[in-house]
């Protein structure tokens, strides 16, 4: 039932190589988007190609947006390899 209101993608992960499928959903203003059991994501505000999200999710999952996520990973790298001198 689900297939009439989302498309699968495919992309690949420039890093990494690995190629995946992406879920691609539509959505509305006010509508919301469930990952797992307790995450929810809201679409908050639509304004010419700019997207507000709200996300409603536990206090232990962490969130970031992407480029935040990837500093912090090259940061905790750079103290694992310093750590190991």
């Amino acid at each position: 039932m689900w297939y009439s209101i989302c498309k699968l993608a495919h992309k690949t992960d420039r890093q990494t190589k690995r190629s995946y499928r992406m879920l691609v959903l539509s959505r509305q203003k006010d509508e919301s988007i469930m990952i797992g059991d307790d995450v929810e994501i809201v679409i908050v505000d639509v304004r010419g190609d700019k997207v507000r999200l709200g996300i409603n999710a536990p206090r232990n999952v962490a969130v970031h947006r992407k480029e935040i996520f990837i500093a912090i990973q090259k940061e905790k790298s750079g103290n694992e390899i310093a750590n190991n001198r």
